[in-house]
This record gives structure tokens, sequence and C-alpha cells, in this order.
């Protein structure tokens, strides 16, 4: 079996072609800018994040010369974007994990930050996806 593995990182897409034996038939990597602003935005270009994706992947199996069986893809879970849900179109840049945007959302949480935590498992943190998605939602005005 032959395996297309993607690995889309904060500065990089990674793509290898996993041979039957676990040999890499073939790895590509595309880098990806990442933009950081002194208000402590973090962020990424949401097309040339797919971008760095496609080409890594297709790159990656015309080198292998062939098909694979299966694909496996890793990406940034603490990173968020919004789409546009009829367009499919993105509405915001890519809020990457090390964004600190999101630091006013949790200090509104911060007396529930205990049982957030119980809840969750997770510390309140603009680390996480959450509040990364509330601050974003209340930046482009959505419920």
């Amino acid at each position: 079996m032959r395996i297309l593995a993607i690995d889309q990182g904060t500065s990089a897409t990674k793509a290898v072609v996993v041979e039957a034996d676990g040999s890499a038939g073939a790895v590509v990597e595309r880098p990806v800018a990442v933009h950081a602003g002194a208000d402590g935005s973090v962020e990424l270009d949401p097309e040339e994040l797919w971008r760095s994706v496609v080409d890594a992947g297709r790159d990656a199996l015309a080198l292998a010369g062939g098909e694979v069986d299966a694909i496996g893809l890793a990406n940034q879970g603490e990173t968020v974007l919004a789409w546009d849900r009829v367009t499919g179109e993105p509405r915001s840049a890519g809020i990457v994990w090390q964004d600190r945007r999101a630091v006013s959302v949790c200090d509104a949480l911060r007396p529930a930050a205990g049982r957030l935590a119980e809840i969750s498992g997770l510390e309140l943190d603009p680390y996480f996806a959450a509040p990364k998605v509330a601050w974003l939602r209340g930046r482009l005005g959505t419920d």
C-alpha cells in the first residue's frame, strides 16, 4: 500500500509518498509565509495555505510516479479560519496558534476558568481554537 502523507504546518506544508516497504518515495515541502503584527497577530493567507497543500501533494505524487491507495492529512489543530458557507471563500486570514489577539476573550471568561478547565480539560488560553473563534466572530460581526 502506498500512502500520501501531508503535514500542513505553520511555516510549510510537507507531502511524503510512503511506499509499501515504509520508505519515502518522494518528499516535497512548500513554504507558507507567516505574517506577524505588533498587535499580537500571527496569520496565514488562506489561499496560499490551500495552494501549498495542493501543490505539495501533486508534486510528491508526480515525483513518486504513480497512484496512492490512501491519503493522510495532519494540520495545525489550533489555527482557525472563517469561510463563507455559501461561496466557500475565506472570510478571514488563518489565525495561527501563536496569535494573541483573543486575550480579551480569555480575560472576559477568567471568572469561569476553573469550570471551563473542568469541562474541557484545557486551561483558558488564547492558544486554543475556541477563544480565537469567539474573537474572530466578534470581529466579523457574526453570531
